[in-house]
């Protein structure tokens, strides 16, 4: 027992050790390592950015998701702005709130078709039968004990197109569950989508990556302006004057955002369904107002609550 604790004890204080070591090596170059010794830093240490996660699962789908991003990171650096730490720290967080309101997105919409849609929602003149008649389904899969109307399946597919974005593999499987629709067919549907409105997601990415810089520019400037000394009272004023129109810019580009419609329009379900746009108007007014339960109503609050928060986050 005395061997294992010391054991232990000596393995604590080696990675402490190069915990130090790296972090030295980081502070005192501009750039260090390639790609690679990076990814193994951030993998290995993650509170050496200051990189807070709930579980290891968490950061293990962080790491896969930020590996295929690194290289935009680390070709973005610019040594004349910050230094290297401070911008990989900066930068690292930045992807991290991304990340986590992405994943939130995602558990919003798993909330609104596991409790709400399959269970909860009962639409009245209709002859409720089984979802998994006519079909191969195993009946040991979830939501073969429930009803679900013909007309509730349509209107769970526009549903599932206007939430095209944050649809991931659980939640097509749920859908097609629900509803006996192909998963194929539905890639296919959601693909032609979201090539419809791929001109407003590069503007969104742009006004992104324009927000990004302005971010780290105020981070900089709120740097700068902790080390001034009390003598120094022009430069002091300068900084907080350059610091407001930054943030006064930044406003403006949320509202930019915030204008810009994010989700793809009933027009186009209607055609890529084949169905008449007042089918799509319908539904979605009767989802958002008549039911009882006002799932997709649930979803947009939790969207709008966690774009709030990130907000709230940044410098």
């Amino acid at each position: 027992m005395y061997r294992e604790k010391e054991n232990a004890k000596n393995k604590f204080s080696a990675d402490d050790d190069l915990y130090r070591v790296l972090k030295k090596q980081l502070t005192s170059h501009k750039k260090t390592g390639n790609k690679w010794e990076i990814f193994e830093l951030i993998k290995r240490f993650p509170k050496l950015f200051c990189l807070n996660f709930q579980d290891p699962e968490e950061q293990a789908n962080f790491n896969d998701w930020i590996e295929e991003k690194l290289d935009t990171i680390l070709n973005s650096y610019n040594p004349r702005i910050s230094s290297f730490y401070i911008f990989l720290n900066n930068t690292l967080n930045f992807y991290l709130r991304n990340y986590k309101k992405f994943a939130n997105r995602k558990k919003a919409a798993m909330y609104a078709f596991m409790y709400d849609s399959g269970k909860s929602i009962i639409i009245e003149n209709t002859e409720p039968r089984l979802f998994y008649e006519n079909t191969a389904a195993d009946p040991t899969a979830p939501y073969l004990t429930s009803f679900v109307p013909d007309k509730l399946k349509l209107w769970l597919i526009i549903l599932g197109l206007k939430c095209a974005d944050y649809l991931d593999g659980d939640l097509k499987y749920k859908l097609c569950s629900i509803t006996g629709f192909e998963e194929t067919h539905l890639d296919n549907l959601i693909g032609t989508l979201k090539e419809s409105y791929k001109t407003r997601q590069a503007k969104i990415e742009g006004l992104k990556e324009i927000l990004y810089k302005y971010y780290i520019k105020t981070y900089n400037i709120q740097y700068q302006i902790k080390n001034t000394t009390f003598d120094e009272t022009e430069e002091l004023e300068k900084l907080k004057t350059r610091l407001s129109e930054y943030k006064i810019r930044q406003q403006k580009i949320l509202q930019r955002l915030n204008q810009i419609k994010k989700t793809p329009s009933n027009k186009k379900i209607a055609e890529i369904l084949n169905i008449e746009k007042g089918t799509v108007d319908y539904a979605m007014r009767v989802m958002l107002e008549d039911s009882g339960t006002g799932f997709y109503n649930k979803f947009c609050d939790k969207i709008r609550h966690e774009d709030l928060l990130s907000q709230q986050q940044y410098p």
